[in-house]
Order: structure tokens, then sequence, then C-alpha cells
């Protein structure tokens, strides 16, 4: 349980609350914790890096006196959550990221996260910045939308010039005689065509979203 508000215009005063409140909320947690419970400890304070450092501090303490109750730490407070996650370059939050890790250089087993729509790209800076735990929601989210993921295994950092994905509901596909993704060995790709898939979009049928996800899963797994 955490107390947070991401929005870059936060007051220092709101901070200091929210600080002051996630730390009890943890507090009361590890007194209730048994020594087998696993719990991820939120780390808030949002840019602001003098209210997450202040916040740290606090974690820091708590951490020696419950090290074999604490699992990990989650990266919270850069976002509003929800979709928008999507658009986030994790890179931007590299000096955050890196300071707090030398704080925790001594705790070599906690596992590290952040609540976001991992992106195949985030994921692969994601893990360069020492991230253990990544979400699989956004496999999801872009399915919802209709959106077949198209991005190429040997561009493991995807470059803004190659075309990562299109949205098949596009009238453009209602002809469409080939598979989502040519080359592509899904169950989806290998028996049905973009004009198949269209047309259960539009007749609302639930196959059309479930072999969209099928793909996405596939090429979304295949990247790693």
């Amino acid at each position: 349980m955490v107390n947070i508000r991401p929005v870059d215009e936060t007051t220092d005063k709101r901070f200091t609350k929210d600080r002051e409140r996630s730390r009890r909320f943890l507090e009361s947690s590890l007194d209730e914790q048994t020594i087998s419970s696993n719990v991820i400890v939120p780390l808030v304070g949002g840019h602001d890096k003098r209210q997450r450092q202040l916040y740290l501090n606090d974690i820091l303490r708590l951490i020696s006196n419950n090290e074999k109750k604490i699992f990990g730490i989650s990266f919270e407070g850069f976002h509003a959550y929800g979709p928008s996650t999507e658009n986030i370059d994790i890179n931007s939050l590299k000096s955050f990221i890196e300071e707090t890790r030398t704080k925790l250089i001594d705790y070599k087993n906690l596992l590290f996260t952040m609540p976001l729509l991992w992106r195949p790209d985030n994921v692969i800076h994601g893990i360069d910045l020492g991230f253990d735990l990544f979400s699989g929601a956004y496999v999801a989210y872009v399915s919802d939308r209709f959106i077949i993921l198209t991005f190429r295994y040997n561009d493991k950092i995807c470059s803004n010039t190659i075309r990562t994905e299109y949205n098949i509901n596009s009238k453009e596909y209602a002809n469409g005689k080939q598979s989502l993704l040519s080359d592509c060995k899904c169950y989806s790709c290998k028996n049905y065509t973009q004009a198949y898939i269209y047309h259960l979009i539009q007749t609302k049928e639930l196959l059309g979203r479930t072999l969209i996800t099928v793909h996405n899963l596939y090429h979304y797994h295949a990247f790693f």
C-alpha cells in the first residue's frame, strides 16, 4: 500500500504527506507480516530527487530491520499509471534508478520492478538498468486496440524509422489475403488472413481479438 501523486506539479508539502503516509503504511504492513512473507516495497517521490531520497532513507532503515521480509523494490510515482505508461522512455529515469540501486548495493537479493506497460525496447533497457520483474500487460493492452505487433527480432532496440505495429481494424486490410505478419509461425498467421480477422472485428466476434492476442503474445515472447 502506498500514497502517491505522480504529477510533477505536486507541491513539496503534498509530497511530504504522501511520503509520511507511505512510510506508515509500510511499517504497519511489515509489523503484520511473518518472516516467510515476501513484501515488495514501493519507493515514492516522483521526479523530486530530494523527496525520493528522503523516502529511500526511511526505507533503508526498515530494510535493515526487516531484511527477511522484504523481497524487492518497486519504483513508483513517475507516472499516472494506465495506458499512458506505454509511451514512457525508461532511459529518461536512468539517473533516479541508478542512484537508488547504488544506495541498495549491499542488499544483493532484492528484486527490482516498476509498474509499466513494458514495450519490448523498454524491457531491453530495463534489463540493462537492473530490473528483474516486468508486467506482461503490454500485449493485452495493444491487442485490445486491434494493434498487430511487427517489430523485427534483429533490431533489439526498436528504431523510430522501422514500422513496429499496425492497426488491423483499418479498412486497408479488409481484403488482405496475407497473414498478419509474413514469415510469422504463430497459430493465427498460419491459419488466417488479414481480411478474415478484419471481418471478425467488424462483426464484433470474440475470436478476432483472441487471434490478435495469440499473434502478439507469440511475437512478443519470441523477441526475447
